[in-house]
């Protein structure tokens, strides 16, 4: 059987391939916690913002129907 070499990569190019796939999913879970610790962050703010008792949040609240309004039983 005859040997192609150019249809099999080299250990060097496998090694190669690796370590970008190590580094491009390194980046992805980066970007990933990056974006959790900002969602975080963006939630403890609005919950201080609510806990200082905006009076705008206050009025917001009053307006909004309660949970089950004008739902009849069945």
């Amino acid at each position: 059987m005859p040997h192609f070499p150019f249809l099999r990569p080299s250990a060097e190019d496998e090694l190669r391939t690796a370590l970008d796939f190590l580094d491009s999913a390194l980046r992805a879970s980066r970007h990933a916690a990056r974006r959790h610790h900002v969602a975080k962050a963006i939630e403890r703010l609005a919950s201080a913002h609510y806990l200082l008792g905006h009076p705008e949040d206050r009025e917001q609240e009053a307006l909004a129907v309660p949970s089950g309004a004008g739902v009849r039983p069945a």
